[in-house]
């Protein structure tokens, strides 16, 4: 028996080895793409189950307090919800004597405090702007509540421009409002929808929040901010 000669136990080894490394078997090429092949459909799996709890607006937006440089594109959208007729619950103007220099005055005037008018409480005005710049909608934020806010406007207003809806700016700019109330010592927000706004309230629900009752046809919700 020569140095290196193999006992049985050996011989069924190298047997082993040869039949999984021959023609018949799989290469290391193979393998090594067949290894490729499971972790590419293992990523896919993952980034499919993502997309069915996440929204196009997540993470490509900026909710924030408007400047004098983005007077011609609020301008722009102020106009569209003229034109279209539609709430804007977010944002207050008077389109007939609008000024937007008096505008960006009073909002700073009523976030202190100053020069409310009668029923109204400090609030915050910010605008949702997209990624690329452009102004997708107004959410308001009223650091009290009124009887009246208590009965039906709730903590916060937003409204998204027509020509954006549908593509999770309205999740999106709640979500980063409830996180502005946080920060302003807003522990528990109100959010409200009428009955008649499907999509508002799946909004509501999908940032947590919990029907407590139906007034006059506003569903009223609150939101844990803890």
């Amino acid at each position: 028996m020569g140095k290196y000669q193999l006992d049985d136990k050996g011989k069924a080894l190298v047997q082993r080895f040869h039949e999984k490394h021959s023609k018949g078997g799989s290469s290391k090429k193979d393998r090594v793409a067949s290894l490729r092949e499971q972790f590419l459909n293992k990523k896919q799996e993952k980034v499919r189950i993502a997309s069915r709890f996440s929204y196009s607006g997540e993470g490509n937006m900026e909710l924030r307090r408007p400047r004098l440089a983005d007077k011609e594109t609020v301008l722009e959208m102020m106009e569209e919800f003229e034109q279209t007729q539609s709430a804007h619950d977010g944002g207050f103007w008077d389109a007939e004597n609008f000024d937007y220099e008096e505008w960006l005055e009073s909002n700073q005037n009523h976030e202190m405090g100053i020069n409310l008018p009668e029923g109204w409480v400090p609030d915050i005005q910010l605008v949702a702007f997209a990624k690329d710049g452009k102004v997708v909608g107004f959410l308001n934020l009223r650091l009290r509540l009124n009887d009246f806010l208590l009965e039906e406007g709730g903590h916060i207003g937003y409204s998204i421009r027509p020509s954006e809806r549908g593509k999770g700016y309205a999740k999106e700019s709640l979500r980063q409002g409830l996180q502005i109330a946080k920060e302003k010592n807003i522990h528990r927000a109100l959010v409200t929808c009428s009955t008649e706004n499907p999509a508002s309230r799946a909004v509501i629900l999908a940032n947590g929040g919990k029907l407590e009752d139906v007034r006059n046809g506003t569903e009223r919700y609150w939101i844990e901010l803890e």
